[in-house]
């Protein structure tokens, strides 16, 4: 419809007086031969002076070509193919119905912004505030181009008049949900040249009511937006929360104002939470604005607002002036919507930046980003339970609109019919129109919450499985493939999961630890246990060849970790395992605290080595070697950790060390300039002292002559 509009307008022309001029001839004696030749037409783009004005409005080429459809004239058929070709019925594309008033709005709207106060416009019917005169008439083909001809020739355009603006709203007749706003604009600079301006909006009135790709996307474009809200702000709070209660625990002078600067200056991706959060709440106040728009309750009716509008002409007085105030209310209503939408496109834009932004804060926690798709299988058994809760739902909800629209309409009658319906009404196939039509309370009570909230489950729970594939932490998904099955969790339990890492908090809880520590306690008492109880039914011979075996194993293994031991070809000061004392006292308590840890379970390891070697019920040496090559794989994993981390310190080393580069250049020619200028002050201190020299002997020299001058006399 924009496109339409925009050929339609562009051609558009007006016809420049022809030129005529005389032919003398004084040779032969005839008469003078008169020419006159006329100029071929132009179009709107072309307009430059308030006379090329007065030609466009009064032509019939001009103005009334793109207001009136012609029948002369080949344009509309070439711009509106469609509208005029429909049940063979003729064109009439400014004509509204008002659903909420009794007289007819118009379609038309001529306003003018006067450079002074003048009489003018209200002699011509313009009802003028200030500057600001408008006049929206009854559309009429006849009507309107006396009053354009009069507008041209008052020349008002030319005195008094800074810029003319035409409104125009037309509708598609093949589609009545489809409006088209326009603005034709000519402003007029201090030299007296107009610059002609076309711009045009379109949009759906209803946009929830039919189904087509527009409709689509705007229902996925507001439940991602709305669950993109949730996200944001369940992120910027908790994390919020999280820090306050930590500078409670750390400071003295803790103060809401220093938490929030602390928050926003430790990490900067803090800042894209609340920036998404912001920008997401306003996307959506603007689209629940754009829906909830008065114009959106226009029901287009072409006949019956042709003859109310005729009707309301005729009568004149109170209806017309109703008429009036209607047609202002109109306008507006049509502008503001139509910015509303300008508006959400540009926040819509603002969403895709926001979210890649906080996208890269979750790539930033993660540096083992081939491991996240280990953890979707965790949410199989919450993915089958929603599942067939929403199933339920949806079962429910069939069997409400077969009671509640079987009557009325003949897809609802039966419960298979009510349940193939409802289907297509979930997905948009089927049009709302009808349900409002047929129940309008009841349609109104439950099916828009019903799709709202259900696409809403339906995209959190796909951002649900997808951020909890990107924020598991890989060491759990790793001790989940050592151990060859999935953690079996309760449902309370994983959605307190899934928060804490949609949170980031990748921290285990102080329960967690505690019940590790005590199943570790627990597994090491009952193996010490069966240690003593299968060495005491040993003979005396037996135990003393077990304590020669294990001294040996001990001694064996000790050797093999005093020695450096590489497990990739790395610089011997990057991975070993031989570290004196001052250099494991200097580690941090985490690092000591996590050697601790894979010590012991290297211990618990070789213990179990030893009760199977005792028992003699399995092959020892294949299951060390197993042992072994899930600890090299484990370090080496470690060592390409710190290899990342070493590179990343470098980087920043060579930037921090470039930045010092930079500010000892600075400093040293600095100090060059300094020298430079002590050096010309110096040089202009010896002259000056010169001065000063030269000075005393001239004053010398005035005091001896002086006193010769005295004894003389």
């Amino acid at each position: 419809m924009r496109e339409m509009a925009r050929q339609a307008a562009s051609s558009t022309a007006f016809t420049l007086d022809p030129v005529t001029f005389g032919c003398p001839d004084s040779s032969l004696g005839l008469p003078n031969v008169d020419v006159t030749i006329s100029l071929p037409t132009q179009p709107l783009f072309s307009i430059s002076t308030p006379r090329d004005l007065y030609s466009w409005l009064v032509a019939d080429e001009g103005l009334m070509a793109f207001l009136t459809s012609s029948t002369k004239s080949a344009l509309f058929g070439e711009a509106f193919p469609q509208l005029r070709q429909q049940n063979g019925n003729a064109y009439q594309q400014l004509v509204l119905y008002n659903w909420n008033s009794a007289v007819t709005t118009r379609s038309v709207r001529l306003t003018l912004v006067l450079r002074e106060e003048a009489s003018f416009p209200t002699q011509l019917g313009f009802s003028c505030e200030s500057l600001q005169c408008e006049y929206q008439p009854l559309f009429e083909t006849t009507a309107f181009q006396d009053f354009l001809r009069r507008l041209a020739q008052e020349n008002i355009l030319r005195d008094v008049v800074a810029e003319l603006t035409v409104h125009v709203v037309l509708i598609n007749s093949n589609q009545r949900d489809t409006v088209l706003e326009a603005h034709i604009q000519f402003p007029r600079n201090r030299g007296g040249n107009v610059t002609p301006k076309f711009s045009a909006e379109t949009f759906t009135l209803q946009p929830y009511s039919t189904w087509d790709f527009t409709t689509v996307a705007a229902v996925a474009l507001q439940v991602a937006s709305a669950a993109l809200f949730l996200f944001f702000g369940c992120s910027f709070f908790v994390e919020f929360c999280r820090l306050r209660g930590r500078l409670k625990e750390e400071r003295e002078d803790y103060s809401f104002g220093l938490c929030l600067g602390v928050f926003f200056i430790d990490d900067l991706f803090n800042a894209f939470d609340i920036i998404g959060f912001i920008v997401l709440a306003c996307a959506i106040f603007v689209w629940v604005l754009h829906v909830c728009a008065s114009p959106h309750a226009e029901v287009l009716n072409l006949a019956d607002d042709l003859s109310t509008a005729l009707v309301a002409a005729a009568s004149g007085a109170t209806e017309e002036a109703e008429a009036t105030a209607a047609a202002g209310v109109f306008f507006r209503a049509f502008s503001s919507t139509s910015a509303l939408l300008r508006v959400y496109a540009q926040l819509a834009a603002a969403i895709l930046a926001a979210a890649f932004l906080r996208l890269l804060r979750l790539g930033r926690k993660r540096k083992r980003m081939t491991m996240m798709f280990f953890a979707v299988a965790s949410a199989a058994e919450e993915m089958i339970q929603v599942l067939i809760g929403t199933v339920l739902i949806f079962m429910g909800f069939a069997y409400l609109c077969f009671l509640s629209f079987g009557r009325y309409l003949e897809n609802y009658s039966t419960l298979k019919n009510s349940f193939v319906s409802t289907i297509m009404l979930t997905t948009g196939f089927f049009p709302l129109s009808q349900l409002f039509q047929s129940d309008a309370f009841m349609a109104g009570v439950f099916v828009f919450p019903y799709l709202f909230f259900m696409g809403i489950i339906c995209f959190s729970f796909s951002l649900c499985v997808l951020l909890r594939s990107l924020a598991h932490r890989s060491a759990e998904i790793q001790a989940m493939e050592r151990l060859g099955k999935i953690e079996q969790r309760p449902l309370l339990k994983s959605l307190q999961l899934f928060l804490q890492e949609l949170s980031c908090n990748f921290q285990p809880s102080q329960e967690e630890i505690q019940a590790q520590q005590k199943e570790l306690e627990l597994e090491h008492l009952q193996q010490q246990e069966d240690e003593a109880t299968a060495f005491g039914k040993k003979t005396a011979s037996d135990q003393k060849a077990d304590f020669e075996v294990l001294q040996m194993i001990e001694a064996i293994e000790r050797r093999r970790r005093e020695m450096p031991l590489k497990v990739v070809d790395l610089p011997p000061d990057v991975i070993t395992s031989a570290l004196s004392d001052d250099q494991y006292a200097a580690l941090p308590d985490e690092v000591r605290s996590f050697a601790n840890q894979e010590a012991a379970l290297f211990v618990d390891r070789f213990r179990k080595l030893a009760i199977q070697f005792q028992l003699g019920s399995g092959d020892v040496v294949s299951l060390l070697q197993q042992l072994e090559n899930d600890a090299y794989v484990e370090l080496w994993a470690l060592a390409h950790e710190v290899a990342q981390q070493e590179g990343h310190l470098q980087h920043e080393l060579s930037v921090y060390t470039s930045h010092v580069i930079n500010g000892q250049q600075r400093l040293l020619g600095y100090i060059k300039f300094l020298e430079q200028a002590l050096q010309d002050k110096e040089e202009e201190l010896q002259l000056q002292l010169q001065e000063l020299r030269l000075l005393e002997i001239k004053v010398e020299d005035e005091k001896q002559a002086a006193e010769r001058y005295g004894t003389t006399r």
